[in-house]
C-alpha cells in the first residue's frame, strides 16, 4: 500500500509538535485550500505567508490590512494591471 503525504508534511508543518506556531500554520493552510482556488494557488499563498514570517497571529496582526493585501496581489494573475477590489468598507488596489 503506497501511504500518501499528508498537506501538513507537504508544506513543513510539524502537527506533532503541537507548538502553537505550527498549529497557527495549519489553521491558515486549512483556510487557503478551504477556498475555492486551486491547490496549486493555495500552496504558493500559504509558502508567501511563511516567507514574510506571518506564522502566529500576532504576526498577522502587526502586519496590517495593507501587507496581507500587498501579498495578495503579488499572487495575482496579472499583477500589471490595476485591479480595485470593494470589500464591504475595505477598498485596495493592486497595480
Amino acid at each position: 500500500m503506497i501511504k500518501k503525504a499528508s498537506y501538513a508534511r507537504r508544506l513543513g508543518i510539524d502537527l506533532a509538535s503541537k507548538n502553537e506556531e505550527e498549529l497557527f500554520k495549519w489553521f491558515l493552510a486549512c483556510l487557503l485550500f478551504g477556498k475555492p482556488i486551486q491547490t496549486a494557488v493555495a500552496e504558493r499563498a500559504y509558502q508567501e505567508l511563511v516567507a514574510a514570517r506571518l506564522t502566529s497571529p500576532s504576526a498577522v496582526l502587526r502586519a496590517g490590512w495593507d501587507k496581507l493585501v500587498r501579498i495578495g496581489c503579488n499572487l495575482a494573475s496579472f499583477p500589471s494591471l490595476r485591479e480595485r477590489h470593494n470589500l464591504g468598507k475595505q477598498t485596495f488596489e493592486c497595480f
